[in-house]
């Protein structure tokens, strides 16, 4: 059995900007502070390794933490966040073709499945969400905190959900239900012994938190 802490990273420039601004930046002051904040809190986990995204703001993030709790920090690409269409970046998000663009993208989660440019969809995602589970149920620690982004972290709790019969329609209900805010921490554990054949049976992974705020007062 092992215990996974998901941590969403601190505020960055990216989630205040009035343009949609490039994909990979820095936090914010507000960030920052919540990332000592949650340093803290992590501070009284029994955490054995550090995990984050390659992504700036989760990177600055998890050095925040690994600084407090003296354990070095592993860069994995799987938990970056959801890649947008490039040709957004830097416009302006009054732009009328841009949101034209932006919307094309935002139904390649929830509805049509094509891919816009660049930018990942459903499928994409999807895969992802199944590759870093499979990453983490492998790894031999048995707590293991991760920093990474408030889309992909919903896309991995529909994809425990669900499993692999996910759809865009319930990857839409979980996005609109479930909100994560900046160091909100989720706990899930995985145990393959919890695996039963009943009637209703129970799957490996279990969430027992979600979007924890204690540590921001």
């Amino acid at each position: 059995m092992k215990t996974v802490y998901f941590v969403r990273h601190g505020e960055a420039e990216v989630n205040v900007s009035s343009t949609f601004g490039a994909e990979d930046t820095p936090l914010t002051d507000k960030g920052r502070e919540q990332a000592r904040s949650v340093a803290e809190r992590c501070a009284k986990l029994p955490i054995d390794v550090i995990i984050a995204s390659t992504m700036e703001r989760a990177q600055e993030t998890a050095s925040i933490v690994s600084r407090r709790i003296e354990l070095p920090t592993e860069a994995v690409e799987l938990f970056e966040e959801r890649h947008r269409p490039s040709v957004l970046y830097g416009k302006e998000r009054d732009n009328v073709e841009a949101n034209r663009i932006y919307l094309q993208w935002i139904d390649a989660f929830f509805t049509s499945g094509n891919r816009v440019e660049d930018g990942d969809n459903f499928l994409s995602l999807k895969e992802r969400a199944g590759k870093a589970l499979s990453y983490l149920q492998e790894r031999p620690e048995a707590n293991i905190l991760v920093v990474t982004h408030g889309f992909f972290l919903r896309t991995i709790l529909a994809r425990i959900i669900f499993g692999e019969t996910l759809s865009p329609q319930e990857l839409y209900m979980v996005m609109r239900t479930f909100h994560i805010s900046n160091t909100g921490i989720t706990m899930a554990t995985f145990d393959p012994a919890q695996e039963s054949e009943r009637p209703y049976p129970r799957g490996p992974w279990r969430v027992l938190t979600w979007n924890d705020q204690a540590h921001l007062g």
